[in-house]
């Protein structure tokens, strides 16, 4: 007897599907640029230089949306959120914060950070 039942996609065919709408995607790419606000210009600085991002490229405010969403561009419509909390992730000062939380975790310390 035959099931009902859909098949699972594969890992390679899920890769491809893209679940999030673009607004939903261009809407956590600025929310990483945008957690940067109360910050010192020169911790952006330092993020653009360690994920890449050529800020200097960006003619006017106007063009940055656009131009940062861009850099994670894979495709229309498709963007790479996944590399974009890599490099927020591996940015040291955040590596170094998830390292501590682990760290304070392990040893059963409060999550204070």
């Amino acid at each position: 007897m035959k099931s009902n039942t859909p098949k699972p996609k594969s890992p390679s065919e899920l890769k491809d599907e893209v679940l999030l709408s673009v607004e939903e995607q261009r809407g956590m790419l600025l929310a990483i640029i945008e957690d940067f606000e109360d910050h010192p210009v020169e911790a952006l600085l330092s993020y653009f230089d360690h994920v890449g991002f050529d800020i200097k490229s960006v003619s006017n405010v106007e063009e940055f949306a656009d131009a940062w969403c861009g850099f994670y561009r894979i495709k229309t419509g498709v963007y790479d959120i996944d590399r974009a909390f890599e490099d927020l992730a591996r940015w040291p000062p955040v590596a170094r914060a998830i390292t501590e939380l682990a760290l304070a975790k392990c040893r059963g310390l409060p999550n204070d950070l």
